[in-house]
């Protein structure tokens, strides 16, 4: 029979943790970036090209060092504004 996991508990003595906390070390311990940077050097060694959007630009990056401007993506933004509202 499983053993249901819940977040936050410890269970077979390993600890479990809600999945956003979890991301959050990650991207804090540098594991995330690290992990990226290792997959970028694994596709040019196997002489792959990697795309990736870096400042709202996606960029075919060629292991020669080149990289290619794919697309300008735009980032869409909402802008709010402050006022007040009066129901009759």
């Amino acid at each position: 029979m499983k053993q249901a996991l819940t977040i936050g508990k410890s269970v077979n003595g390993i600890k479990r943790y809600d999945p956003e906390k979890r991301i959050g070390m990650l991207v804090k311990s540098g594991a995330i970036a690290s992990a990226g940077k290792n997959a970028i050097a694994a596709s040019f060694k196997k002489g792959l090209s990697v795309t990736v959007l870096e400042n709202g630009v996606i960029y075919r990056l060629h292991p020669d060092g080149s990289k290619t401007i794919i697309k300008h993506q735009h980032l869409h933004t909402k802008h709010y504004t402050t006022g007040k509202m009066f129901i009759k």
